[in-house]
């Protein structure tokens, strides 16, 4: 092997090494006491491989996008600590929080870590929720610094992708956010055929497509 080759293969494994230096990834971050561990574990991971394997190719690029954020995202259990709750002090409902310790009304145009505290029983395979969907786009736009500062834009972006989620599952799809408004937009973006549209201006945005 010549030394022209050798030096074209090291700069090669050196850009391949900065790229994936660039991706700060998923991790799964457990209580050490938390008593079912590897199972949360192994669901986490089943539910991820299942958006990556998929035959859907939005979905196939949604998970790909968190992969490769550029801050770091953590999945957590919510557990019996206070500390992993809703603000609302409900216990059962996941959500997603920023580490940098600022307030989520202020939003985001800076990458930030993140952490997705899910309710453990909404990431095996037969819960038909799809909450893990809808606080990964939480989390993507909080790790590239597209958090918007309206929530109601925040639940818009995210419902869009669970929908989406429960639609290629045969789920029932949402039509309200805990009632107080509508998020029929993935509903009327298919009936229109754009749903592509919307799912490369969720990806790169900030707010919500008015297409």
């Amino acid at each position: 092997m010549n030394a022209y080759k050798i030096i074209f293969i090291s700069i090669i494994s050196l850009i391949s090494f900065i790229i994936s230096m660039a991706y700060a990834e998923i991790e799964i971050q457990i209580p050490e006491r938390y008593k079912t561990k590897e199972v949360f574990s192994k669901n986490i991971n089943d539910f991820l491989s299942s958006l990556e394997n998929s035959s859907v190719e939005y979905l196939r690029r949604f998970i790909k996008a968190a992969k490769e954020s550029p801050e770091k995202i953590f999945i957590s259990p919510i557990s019996n600590n206070p500390k992993t709750w809703h603000s609302f002090l409900d216990r059962k409902r996941s959500h997603t929080e920023p580490l940098d310790g600022k307030a989520k009304r202020l939003g985001r145009t800076i990458p930030t870590s993140c952490v997705i505290y899910v309710d453990p029983e909404k990431v095996i395979f037969q819960d038909k929720s799809g909450v893990l969907v809808h606080e990964l786009v939480h989390a993507i736009d909080l790790a590239y610094g597209r958090y918007n500062r309206d929530y109601k834009i925040r639940e818009r972006r995210a419902v869009f992708m669970q929908n989406l989620w429960r639609d290629v599952n045969g789920y029932s799809l949402r039509k309200t956010y805990h009632s107080r408004f509508s998020v029929i937009d993935y509903q009327q973006a298919k009936q229109k055929g754009i749903v592509g549209q919307y799912i490369k201006h969720i990806l790169n945005g900030t707010d919500f497509p008015n297409i």
